[in-house]
């Protein structure tokens, strides 16, 4: 837990280290100059690792009783946002279980909805998989619209959950157009 007598959570702890990882991104904090942070900041990705596993497991359970297979669609907001937030500190190496979400991401991304899609392109171009994150940003882009007054924007019902959110997807719409895409102009 992140306060004394709390629950942990997935979500908040991969919320924080998402925050951690734009910081790093942007030249803004250097993680591992904080002692501190450093150590935090490991403990919270063993976390996030962890949890993913246990995922994994559940589905690996579930194949073995006949009530689903490997290929179906397995995705979900967690995973996805696991991706995105783990893009940000890669491992030296993908594991097993991060290597299956990411064949996940490449198969099933379409229809996850905008902002997921959005995490999804970043997740992949940050794993070497830049024609799969490159295929997401153009259909993004396919469903644009453009005002002279709004410039690039995309219309969508919003709604309560951190996925929903107008102004989140688009500042992640500009982060997908400017690192995957590469098209200052769009952003």
């Amino acid at each position: 837990p992140w306060f004394s007598g709390g629950r942990e959570s997935w979500y908040i702890t991969q919320y924080i280290v998402e925050g951690l990882g734009h910081w790093q991104h942007l030249d803004a904090f250097e993680v591992q100059k904080d002692p501190k942070t450093a150590n935090m900041l490991d403990k919270a990705l063993a976390f996030c690792d962890a949890e993913l596993e246990k995922q994994y497991r559940e589905i690996e359970k579930a194949v073995q009783k006949g009530e689903t297979k490997w290929e179906d669609d397995h995705l979900g907001s967690m995973e996805i946002h696991y991706l995105y937030t783990r893009s940000f500190f890669p491992a030296d190496r993908i594991n097993k279980i991060q290597a299956y979400y990411l064949e996940q991401a490449q198969r099933y991304w379409l229809g996850k909805g905008l902002y997921q899609e959005g995490m999804l392109a970043l997740a992949l171009q940050r794993s070497g998989r830049k024609d799969a994150a490159l295929k997401i940003a153009n259909s993004l882009r396919e469903r644009a619209q453009e005002k002279e007054e709004l410039g690039m924007y995309w219309a969508f019902d919003w709604g309560y959950y951190w996925y929903n959110l107008p102004i989140e997807t688009q500042a992640l719409m500009v982060e997908v157009f400017d690192e995957v895409a590469n098209d200052a102009k769009a952003v």
